[in-house]
């Protein structure tokens, strides 16, 4: 089953958004979320993304489409995506920065990742990769973190409701 933000007539995107890109964050509010996006045939928000995993074809097209190289997923950012998505949705909260006051940077080097150029954006409450990637199309500050040409390998988590896309160049 897939989702199109475009399909859903509301007035603000359902979702809260928010990106990092190595220069800083930049949060976006909205709310009124309608039940029928908050769960696709019952299946939780995680399997849904990993039954999909349609991601990085919807990054490396978008990124073609702007003259951009495609990016290759990385197992060590996927992992900190993970984690970060999963500390995020266990302790109700949506943060670049995590309850220990780590980064994505430390996120990524914790991973043993060490990354010369990062970039982050996450949400919460989309069913699936494809409603999420739409969201952050919306956003020209998260399109600018899948656009940026200083990096080369991406990875994305979701959890419970909570998204994590990162974006990095190892040195």
């Amino acid at each position: 089953m897939s989702f199109s933000i475009s399909q859903f007539r509301l007035p603000k995107l359902a979702a809260v958004l928010a990106i990092c890109a190595s220069a800083g964050c930049i949060p976006i509010s909205t709310s009124n979320i309608p039940d029928e996006l908050v769960a696709v045939d019952g299946e939780t928000f995680a399997q849904v993304s990993k039954a999909t995993g349609q991601f990085g074809s919807r990054l490396n097209a978008y990124r073609a489409q702007n003259g951009r190289k495609a990016l290759v997923r990385n197992a060590k950012l996927d992992k900190a995506a993970e984690l970060h998505a999963k500390d995020m949705f266990e302790n109700s909260y949506l943060s670049h920065t995590d309850r220990r006051g780590r980064t994505m940077r430390d996120r990524i080097k914790r991973q043993g990742y060490k990354a010369c150029s990062t970039g982050e954006n996450i949400a919460e409450k989309f069913p699936s990769e494809a409603a999420v990637f739409e969201a952050w199309l919306t956003s020209s500050a998260h399109r600018k973190v899948f656009l940026n040409t200083r990096v080369t390998e991406y990875g994305i988590a979701s959890v419970g409701d909570k998204w994590v896309y990162l974006a990095a160049k190892p040195c």
